[in-house]
């Protein structure tokens, strides 16, 4: 249990769910802005209706930003803990995965319109069970690396700061 940073974990789920909803206003944006540009007045809210019935938006909209998400909160979490980063940064999802554990067992939290796109979230569900981990995980490898790199260069400076005195090792 020392292992786990408390501090981080709070942190980290914080800012999943924080980074989450940015980038999902910001795809989502996105998207309704292309069709707005692309659309007639008139047929504005068929587009947009058929456009959030489809299944490859859907996929988009969910994966994008959840991926991107665990990545910067994995990489968050080994940073503030400053050891373990794999763990911490693994654990840096739990929250989200507990939710969707739940999902999974009881059914979507909200009702879904389309019989597609409901279709798809058990799916999505059992695959972010799996992978959101691991993409926090590459996220605490890649803060670990950071900080693994930061460690020789100052050894190396502090070494070839004796030698210049005479001083050997």
């Amino acid at each position: 249990m020392r292992a786990i940073s408390f501090k981080a974990l709070l942190i980290s789920n914080l800012a999943y769910f924080i980074i989450l909803v940015l980038t999902l206003f910001a795809v989502t944006s996105v998207i309704v802005a292309a069709v707005f540009l692309t659309a007639d007045a008139r047929s504005l809210h068929g587009a947009i209706a058929e456009l959030r019935a489809s299944p490859p938006i859907f996929v988009f909209v969910a994966v994008v930003p959840s991926a991107i998400a665990a990545l910067v909160a994995g990489y968050m979490a080994a940073r503030v803990a400053q050891h373990d980063p794999l763990l911490n940064g693994a654990l840096a999802t739990s929250i989200a995965v507990l939710v969707d554990l739940y999902e999974l067992v009881h059914g979507p939290i909200y009702a879904e319109t389309s019989a597609t796109v409901a279709a798809l979230i058990p799916g999505f569900d059992l695959g972010f069970l799996f992978l959101a981990p691991l993409l926090a995980m590459l996220g605490g490898y890649l803060a670990g690396c950071r900080q693994t790199s930061d460690v020789p260069s100052a050894a190396l400076r502090q070494r070839m700061r004796g030698f210049g005195m005479g001083r050997v090792g």
